[in-house]
């Protein structure tokens, strides 16, 4: 099967190619990428978070297909066949949820690395904010980094002020869970705009926007970020909501 004619494989393989980049952008970057998750323990928590799904999926789909492999050895002895058949379902459900799950896991892990190597390199320290701003003082920056006066907690980080946009950068092309995604990566991520964008002299009333970057958008995950950005224009009728995507 294939969507937008790419294989159904391919973002999985993009976030894989995307990992390996990572990992191979040398000793250095890694080290500054460990120094700002110490001093960041928000972004080591979604990290474990991260690992812990991952585990937690791999475990419950080994146990399924041990249980899936258990149900047909019922099967053939003829006078199991019943508990063999109810076991059999329970354990694909059980390997199908795990792998789902470890899924998930596995591309949350892959976004947050790829935001704890970019702010690490590319920003990571909170952003002068002077006390009488030009307008348009942010205009064509990126990597905004937002603190909470008089702490070391930051409050999110704008990928790039475009046209008077505080906007959010997105290169996902699909969801295991389009739900979970949507609400971690644009409903929680639109509630930290609106508390940073406050701290921003002349942006307090700036427009908020999601630009999607990738290509090949699985039809249904981009439905479920269509209706997202509705839900968001409909209970924050007074912020401007913009959506945008590749080509």
């Amino acid at each position: 099967m294939s969507v937008a004619g790419a294989p159904w494989y391919s973002w999985p393989v993009r976030w894989g190619r995307d990992a390996l980049q990572f990992a191979g952008r040398g000793e250095r970057d890694s080290l500054d990428a460990g120094r700002y998750v110490i001093s960041n323990p928000s972004e080591f928590g979604r990290l474990l978070d991260d690992a812990i799904q991952v585990a937690g999926g791999a475990a419950l789909a080994e146990a399924g297909a041990g249980g899936f492999g258990a149900g047909v050895g019922l099967d053939l002895t003829g006078f199991g066949l019943p508990a063999g058949i109810a076991l059999g379902a329970a354990s694909a459900l059980g390997l199908v949820t795990g792998a789902a799950l470890a899924a998930h896991g596995f591309a949350d892990g892959i976004g947050d690395l790829a935001n704890v190597y970019s702010m690490s390199i590319d920003g990571g320290k909170p952003s002068e904010i002077p006390s009488d701003p030009p307008d348009g003082w942010l205009e064509g920056r990126s990597n905004i980094v937002v603190r909470a006066p008089g702490s070391n907690v930051d409050i999110t980080d704008v990928d790039r002020v475009s046209g008077g946009v505080l906007w959010e950068l997105k290169s996902a092309a699909a969801a295991p869970d389009s739900s979970i995604w949507i609400k971690e990566q644009m409903f929680d991520k639109f509630d930290r705009f609106i508390e940073a964008r406050r701290l921003l002299p002349g942006y307090q009333d700036a427009p908020i926007g999601f630009d999607f970057t990738g290509s090949d958008i699985y039809p249904p995950f981009r439905q479920a970020v269509e209706s997202a950005v509705k839900a968001l224009r409909s209970g924050f009728p007074d912020v401007t909501v913009y959506l945008r995507w590749a080509g």
